[in-house]
């Protein structure tokens, strides 16, 4: 459930209201409920969108709004909603032999992508844990060689598509970030069953580091 709240900050009405969700991957199911076409001067709108996740994509969906202003005529913006596939995720809690055992597994073509970023501002241990967070991982304890330097995570992706049995999809996944504070580095991997959701990931942990 997302509520998406509109300020009219001008004293004059915006009339012919408009409020689009452009999803071009195809991430999203969502249903939106309708908005007023006109919102008085310094007034507001609440609308609120009922989604799930459809399927692993990148990128996240967009808002295009467009109304008339009193003062200034046509008006119209698109900005992107705070909406990604980690949005969807769950925590996992795994035994280290069992993460471990998951992690040898994913080692087909396109299962597993790792990556370096080298931030422009110095790392900030703390905040690349937070972020762990930020994408819904549960921070994995005792498997072996993890540290404050090196975490570990596993999540399920939920989803709304169901399989022959009509049950939900759900996609596991597990990440690693080593960090090299004296590189001013991070090494990123990902690992997923689904090639495309582990590409749709790693474009997720491009904007969070």
């Amino acid at each position: 459930r997302l509520s998406l709240q509109y300020s009219n900050q001008s004293p004059g009405a915006a009339t012919d209201f408009k409020a689009e969700i452009i999803d071009s991957a195809g991430l999203l199911r969502f249903e939106a409920a309708p908005v007023a076409s006109t919102i008085g001067g310094l007034g507001k709108e609440t609308q609120v969108v009922m989604l799930e996740c459809l399927k692993p994509a990148a990128p996240g969906p967009q808002l295009k709004i467009e109304y008339n202003d009193s003062f200034q005529g046509k008006r119209s913006n698109t900005i992107p909603l705070p909406l990604v596939i980690a949005s969807f995720n769950e925590g996992l809690t795994l035994t280290s032999e069992d993460f471990m055992n998951r992690w040898q597994v994913l080692t087909n073509p396109g299962q597993e992508l790792q990556q370096v970023f080298r931030p422009s501002t110095p790392i900030v241990v703390n905040q690349v844990h937070t972020s762990l967070t930020s994408l819904k991982f549960t921070r994995m304890e005792g498997v072996p060689g993890a540290s404050d330097y090196v975490l570990y995570g596993a999540a399920s992706l939920r989803t709304g598509a169901k399989n022959a049995n009509g049950e939900k999809i759900s996609v596991g996944c597990l990440g690693k970030i080593e960090i090299n504070v004296q590189a001013n580095a991070l090494r990123v991997t990902v690992s997923k069953l689904h090639p495309t959701a582990t590409t749709a990931l790693m474009g997720t942990v491009k904007t969070l580091l």
